[in-house]
């Protein structure tokens, strides 16, 4: 062989080989791996900043009594961030119950919603609701601003199909949606 062919040659097997180890790789990266799955789930995932409400009492005659006259206020008002409940049905049955705290330190953080519940492929009945919970120091006039909190609640049929998820979460108007499946 004459040696100025040589490098030719060699550039040409080395381009073959390549092309023959990336064409091996797209044919193995067809391959199925194990078997397809047949488990679904509904999954629930939002946040929410808009639990909170003034709770407002009388001052104590010893609150009063460590102010001067003029900086007495007629009533105390605290912001207080409430927990929700969620419970979520899955063809009747309970599958879901559980009450969702604002978290941080201060409970000044929104209230957030991540749990997945494993479902059988097909069509399925879901009631879901996530709605305030009273606290236990609630005066007439804050009940009206516990009234005024948002209640999400969702009845419907959805189909799931095997190895779907199914996602609940706040569409852009903050009510529940459901999306995927």
């Amino acid at each position: 062989m004459p040696e100025a062919l040589r490098p030719r040659l060699l550039g040409a097997l080395r381009f073959a080989a390549s092309a023959a180890l990336c064409t091996g790789v797209a044919l193995l990266a067809r391959l199925p791996l194990g078997e397809p799955p047949e488990a679904s789930a509904l999954r629930l995932a939002w946040r929410t900043a808009r639990g909170r409400i003034e709770i407002c009492r009388a001052p104590t005659e010893s609150e009063l009594a460590q102010l001067p006259q003029h900086m007495r206020p007629p009533e105390t008002c605290t912001e207080t961030a409430l927990d929700y409940r969620l419970r979520v049905e899955v063809d009747g049955a309970l599958r879901l119950d559980r009450v969702v705290a604002p978290g941080g330190l201060r409970r000044t953080r929104p209230l957030a919603v991540e749990a997945t519940i494993p479902v059988s492929p097909g069509a399925h009945r879901l009631a879901v609701s996530f709605e305030p919970v009273p606290p236990k120091d609630l005066d007439e006039g804050s009940a009206s601003d516990l009234a005024a909190l948002p209640v999400y609640r969702l009845e419907t049929e959805a189909r799931v199909t095997a190895g779907r998820i199914l996602l609940l979460t706040l569409d852009e108007r903050e009510r529940l949606a459901l999306r995927g499946g």
